[in-house]
């Protein structure tokens, strides 16, 4: 049953009328005034096999977050219908004879929300639970509420449930399917509610179970008033609800002056207040005894907001009908959900707070924002939604043999809407994705062995499906671990040794000797960690190189933080107590229990029984450290003062060696000696030199060395020294469009294989260039897209826009080397439809700096600068455009340089080649599809940062793949021909057509290599009847298609014969003849007599009148040449 009855469409139409004209008044006063009113939840409850309507069947919404329970029943055509606040609930339905179901669901103000629940038969009730429910002080018989059979916390909303009231005397009964259930009371107001442990009732069995309820008298009132939070003026209507240890009491409403009064037991009561336009508000107080208490409650109003549009991504239409929904942020809290007009327009109040919206609906993406409660008043949030109409497909394809791989899992990511999609490629390795159109899709291949997965990233048109081949690189390179206990240096087997990447992971145990061998991508960025049984988990990064990876793992045994270290920070000067300060126990394995001094100074804090070092740190002061061995159990006081410290870092000299002429092969040293009472960190960048003025040079900053490049040791109490080394191998970026380049720092990747650059983007509709980030395929150099606050932008969405990148600069005197400043460097202005970046792994040649930055304990900084000259390099990059390839017409193939070598780095991959006009492709791999089958040499041109260049070339073959077009011209299909007749056939072909054979079912009967094509049967080569003519035309390749028809053959006589209809035809026309002769004989009877003429010469016969006249037959004279072949014998086709 799907249609409601007459009254309830009614009731329907009148709540639509009633929230249609406050929505009205809403939008033409322009302010947010309070949500609607109460929302429906109806339905019908039915069998879930045969469709019939269930009467009397229980449904109860309940909040999570409110003391809010509604409970009704269904009507005899299994209807039900319920007025709750808007809000999301637990629906639960149940019937005596059925299983209960539930479900969820979210109404919003004035909503009227269409669930209907299906139950389906429970099992045989052939077990009875049945007793008594007495006062436990009186042994009277409680004769309120009912007792319920559910199912434990740990499994609600499944199985059987029942429950029954009680009749006067106390007694209940029930049915049950035989389970396990938990016996509890509901509404059996003035008792306490019993809920105790699960009993079994079994199969034909028979359960007397007593009960007796505690008396808990309702003889106290809470007495109170329902105020505006802000102005203080009573609100009548409200409806408040009181809950006591989880039972639902009776409810009361404000009266004008806005007094309630409700009667409660003892114990803690959980109260909400609810009215029209403001937010629902829980409050809570404990009733000792009985008598007054007084509790006010302030409401706050639904002075806050969100309105907007939700519109097609595509079409820009607004959408109508859509559900925009409004969450607490944090879980619990004020909801409401509203439906968009015919415009697409949505306005929804709300109260202070944070909150998640979010709007959605079949075949679009989801639209989610956040609304936080700082944002006063109304917000406009406009929602597009885009609709899943484009697609991504293509094939995964080994990188080895090129073979097509079937069975991995496909991802696809939408960062612009945050829509992902998962498939699996089918046997032939093919895959399809459906997505919206975005220019910021990610196609993923989640690695598994052998193949270590990869990740693409395209962009996807309207209605249009993106081919993107995926190629898979075999797990090339070894991580072999031996894994050993830390403290004993004996192996652990069974230990986990897990390795990921961004796209794949691989995992093994160890064996007994606590080897463990995972395989991994050779160069890829990889995670490993490894646990086991009563040990602490580790982990490690690493870049694995192509083939053996030999890694120590030494895991620490799982110890008991059975040690407590306490004691106080003191001020070693004042002797005062410090506080804040921070404490740190280090030295067993990556634990670094951690406690803060409270204001005395006091500290507490657990860790195991192992040689540790315990440090206080705080501002302004000097960290003191103390090394502890506590045995386990124990418990150690130990006190540390700490020095004022008020001096930052002093480096007392930070040289390069050499500082000039630094190359690949001729690195430089950089060392610093600091004097420092407690240095906590040291970093150390690279810096590009940008723009000069007044001598002052404005660097960018390259980025920071990986810390375990940079050794920091302490020589002496106060003194350190920091060191590493430097061979211009630090990634740069190089922007460039088609007017401006430039150097420029790749600071973070954004995801694997991208790295983005912060800027501004600007367009002729702006006012002004708004902050933006600039998203590049790091293989290829490609600029994905832009992303702002107006959205993302590929780069042919707006191609004349532009970006300009800022990064952060290091001001230095270039005589003294001294910071004098910093800056922020805007770069070059670019068109973003010609932007792309390519990254090198070294600098080009240029002036540099080493930046060094020192970070005390007592929070103190210093900078510092030496400057460095690198020296160009000379060496060419060595291109390799790879193997040469074959492919077919109109597929994907992929070019790849990644074979290419260069002393430094290679900064530029560029392939050209002709294909109807000059082509040029970028990145280290490259994808075309060439439409036109011949032979192609594309020329690879790497480039290094220096400029020096390499080039390679490779031939792509491409095969022709289209067959020829073929059809017969004549005889045409079904006509009725004489013995003799021509086939002639019309051919093209996308290339051309070498050779056209004629069959005569299905016999060959001749070649032609020329056009016209055609072939000539002679005169009784066919039986008269049907016979079938086919042609097939060849290309070069072979390729071939073939086209036939359907023709009746009527000889002339020595053909198969003659039936009744031909020789009545043939007596006709001899009957004609011998009157023509007799009448020429009559008239020479009558005029004189002539010379005799030649003999009488047979007439030809002719075809019926009923078939159609043939082309004429080419004179016999002039035969068109026969080839030199024989023709087979076709007599008695």
């Amino acid at each position: 049953m799907s249609a409601p009855p007459t009254d309830h469409r009614r009731v329907s139409r009148w709540i639509a009328f009633v929230a249609f004209a406050i929505a009205a008044f809403i939008v033409a006063s322009a302010v947010v005034t309070g949500s609607g009113p109460d929302g429906r939840v109806r339905g019908f409850v039915t069998d879930s096999v045969s469709g019939v309507p269930i009467s009397d069947a229980a449904i109860r919404l309940q909040a999570s977050d409110f003391p809010w329970v509604f409970d009704t029943s269904t009507d005899s055509t299994g209807y039900y219908e319920v007025a709750v606040p808007s809000h999301r609930y637990t629906v639960t339905t149940w019937s005596p004879d059925r299983d209960q179901v539930t479900s969820t669901v979210a109404v919003g103000s004035g909503q009227t929300i269409w669930l209907n629940q299906t139950l389906p038969v429970a099992g045989p009730r052939s077990a009875r639970l049945q007793g008594y429910v007495t006062d436990a002080s009186t042994s009277a018989p409680v004769a309120v509420g009912e007792i319920v059979a559910g199912h434990p916390w740990w499994n609600p909303g499944q199985g059987y449930v029942n429950q029954s009231s009680m009749n006067s005397s106390g007694y209940y009964e029930m049915n049950l399917v035989p389970d396990g259930y938990e016996i509890m009371s509901h509404n059996v107001f003035g008792y306490a509610p019993y809920d105790y442990y699960t009993v079994y009732v079994g199969s034909g069995q028979i359960l007397w179970y007593n009960i007796s309820l505690t008396s808990n008298p309702m003889d106290a009132w809470i007495n109170g008033t329902v105020s505006d939070a802000n102005t203080g003026a009573p609100i009548a209507g409200a409806t408040v609800i009181a809950q006591v240890d989880g039972t639902i009491l009776p409810s009361a409403v404000s009266n004008a002056t806005g007094f309630f009064s409700l009667t409660v037991p003892t114990g803690s009561v959980e109260l909400s207040a609810n009215a029209l336009g403001y937010a629902p508000t829980l409050t809570s107080t404990y009733v000792w005894s009985a008598g007054e208490y007084v509790l006010n409650i302030g409401l706050t109003p639904l002075a806050f907001g969100v309105r907007g549009y939700v519109r097609d991504g595509v079409t820009g239409a607004g959408l109508s009908g859509i559900v925009v929904t409004v969450d607490p942020l944090f879980g619990s809290g004020y909801f409401d959900q509203a439906t968009t007009d015919a415009s697409g327009f949505f306005n929804i109040p709300f109260p202070p707070d944070d909150y998640v919206a979010r709007a959605s609906a079949p075949g679009y993406t989801t639209w989610t924002t956040w609304l936080f409660s700082f944002s006063p008043g109304v917000v406009w949030a406009n929602a597009t939604l885009w609709p899943i109409i484009s697609t991504v497909s293509g094939y995964l394809v080994d990188s080895l043999d090129g073979s097509h791989v079937p069975g991995l899992g496909v991802t696809a990511i939408d960062s612009r809407a945050g829509y992902s999609t998962y498939v699996y490629a089918d046997a032939s390795g093919f895959f399809s994705l459906a997505v919206p159109p975005s220019p910021a899709i990610s196609v993923a291949v989640l690695g598994q062995a052998p193949y270590a997965g990869n990740i693409v990233y395209v962009a996807t048109h309207p209605h249009r499906t993106t081919w993107v081949n995926i190629t898979l690189d075999r797990l090339n390179a070894h991580i072999e671990a031996n894994v050993t206990d830390a403290l004993t240096g004996l192996p652990v087997s069974g230990a986990s040794v897990y390795a990921a990447w961004y796209y794949g992971s691989d995992w093994v145990a160890s064996n007994a000797t606590g080897s463990a061998v995972v395989d991994a991508p050779a160069g890829a960025t990889t995670y490993v960690s490894a646990w086991a049984t009563s040990y602490l988990s580790w982990s490690s990064v690493l870049t694995p190189a192509a083939g053996s990876n030999p890694l120590t793992i030494r895991l620490y045994p799982d110890l008991p933080q059975d040690v407590r270290i306490r004691g106080y920070i003191t001020d070693a000067v004042t002797n005062a107590s410090i506080w804040p300060a921070t404490i740190r126990v280090t030295g067993y394995d990556d634990q670094t229990p951690y406690a803060y001094a409270d204001g005395t100074g006091y500290y507490e804090v657990w860790t195991v029984a192992a040689p540790q070092t315990v440090r206080a740190a705080a501002t302004g002061h000097a960290a003191g450290e103390a090394s502890v061995d506590p045995a386990s159990g124990e418990t150690l006081w130990v006190n540390l003062t700490l020095a004022p410290d008020t001096n930052p870092p002093l480096v007392e000299s930070f040289t390069a060696t050499p500082s000039i002429g630094v190359s690949e092969s001729n690195p430089t040293s950089l060392v610093a000696h600091v004097n420092e009472t407690s240095l906590d960190q040291a970093y150390l960048s690279i810096l590009k030199l940008y723009s000069v003025s007044a001598n002052v040079g404005t660097f960018l900053n390259l980025g920071r060395f990986d810390a375990s490049l940079v050794s920091v040791t302490q020589p002496s109490a106060g003194n350190y020294t920091i060191s590493a080394s430097w061979d211009t191998q630090t990634p740069i970026g190089h922007m460039s469009d088609s007017v401006n380049s430039v150097w420029w720092p790749s600071l973070y990747a954004y995801a694997p294989f991208q790295t983005a650059v912060a800027g501004y983007w600007d367009n002729a509709t702006l006012s002004s260039p708004v902050p933006a980030a600039a998203v590049f395929d790091a293989r290829s150099g490609q600029l994905l897209y832009i992303y702002n606050s107006y959205g993302f932008f590929g780069p042919g969405d707006q191609p004349t826009s532009t970006f300009q990148p800022y990064a952060s600069g290091v001001r230095i005197d270039l005589t003294s080397g001294a910071i004098v400043g910093y800056a922020i460097v805007n770069g070059p202005t670019f068109a973003v439809g010609s932007l792309r970046m390519d990254l090198s792994q070294g600098v080009p040649a240029g002036q540099y700096g080493a930046f060094l930055e020192l970070y005390d304990s007592a929070g103190y900084y210093t900078p510092a600068a030496v400057l460095i000259q690198t020296t160009p390099d000379n060496v060419p990059p060595v291109a390799n455009a790879g193997p040469d390839l074959v492919v077919d017409e109109d597929t994907t193939v992929t070019l790849d340089g990644s074979a290419s070598t260069d002393n430094v780095g290679i900064t530029s991959y560029r392939w050209t080649f002709m294909d109807g006009t000059m082509q040029t492709l970028q990145g280290v791999s490259a994808s075309y599809v060439f439409a036109t089958p011949g032979a192609y040499v594309v020329t690879l041109t790497v480039r290094d940062a220096d400029g020096n260049v390499g080039t390679d070339t490779v031939t792509v073959t491409v095969r022709d793949m289209t067959p020829p077009v073929v059809t017969v011209s004549s005889p045409s299909d079904g006509a009725s021909i004489p013995g003799s007749t021509v086939i002639v056939a019309a051919a093209t072909d996308n290339l051309a057509v070498v050779r056209v054979e004629f069959l005569v079912d299905g016999v060959s009967v001749g070649n032609d290599t020329t056009a016209p094509f055609e072939w000539s049967i002679a005169a009784g080569s066919l039986k008269d009847g049907n016979h079938t003519l086919t042609v097939i035309a060849f290309d070069a390749a072979g390729n071939s298609a073939s086209a036939m028809v359907h023709v009746t053959v009527a000889n002339v006589p020595g053909g198969r014969g003659l039936g009744l209809s031909e020789i009545a035809g043939f007596l006709g026309i001899l009957a004609v003849i011998a009157g023509i002769v007799v009448a020429l004989l009559l008239i020479a009877r009558r005029k004189p007599r002539r010379p005799a003429m030649a003999p009488v010469v047979a007439a030809p016969m002719v075809a019926p009148t009923s078939v159609p006249t043939t082309p004429e037959v080419p004179a016999a004279s002039e035969p068109k040449p026969e080839p030199a072949e024989e023709l087979p014998d076709i007599d008695n086709l």
